[in-house]
């Protein structure tokens, strides 16, 4: 049975957990390394490069490109933001 103890330690623990994810980063590109960008644990972009060469392809493939990056690093701060709470009990 859980107690009103138990449930203060469990809330603490998973606000712990959230404010630990938060300083989280991952990079992620896209087009072999020609656009290249750092997401924070908040969802927000740290950087954000893209390759001197790029700037004379078309605007098109630029933006592909920059939301594919984006797109990666956003589901990778996820998965380890997930993988981090799931170790609630450690």
């Amino acid at each position: 049975m859980i107690n009103k103890k138990m449930m203060q330690e469990m809330q603490k623990n998973i606000e712990k957990k959230i404010m630990e994810s938060q300083s989280f980063e991952v990079e992620a590109e896209s087009g072999a390394g020609l656009v290249k960008v750092i997401i924070r644990g908040n969802s927000t972009i740290k950087e954000l490069k893209i390759d001197d060469s790029l700037l004379s392809e078309d605007k098109e493939i630029m933006e592909d490109l920059i939301s594919a990056a984006v797109n990666k690093g956003l589901k990778d701060i996820e998965v380890k933001k997930q993988e981090h709470m799931g170790g609630l009990n450690s």
